[in-house]
């Protein structure tokens, strides 16, 4: 592994997962370690040239602009996010 001088993904709270895929996606795994509390989770993910292709669980979209996508998502306690960027 290696440290990024600038990463790609950043969340509010929670546990976070981020890899480029053999075909080019970004694929972000957000998750809520809390054993008993829900967790409410941003995430801001850089785009560059991809777009949201899924995610696996109702999220909100806060806020997007060229360089950036910013959504909400809301997570049972040890629950999980797959987001997936082509």
């Amino acid at each position: 592994m290696r440290m990024l001088a600038r990463p790609e993904a950043t969340i509010s709270a929670g546990r976070l997962i981020a890899y480029h895929a053999l075909d080019g996606a970004v694929v972000v795994i957000v998750e809520n370690p809390a054993q008993t509390e829900t967790a409410t989770i941003d995430a801001a993910i850089t785009k560059g040239p991809r777009r949201l292709h899924s995610c696996d669980k109702p999220y909100f979209l806060l806020a997007e602009d060229p360089d950036t996508l910013r959504l909400r998502v809301r997570l049972a306690p040890e629950e999980c996010a797959v987001i997936v960027m082509r």
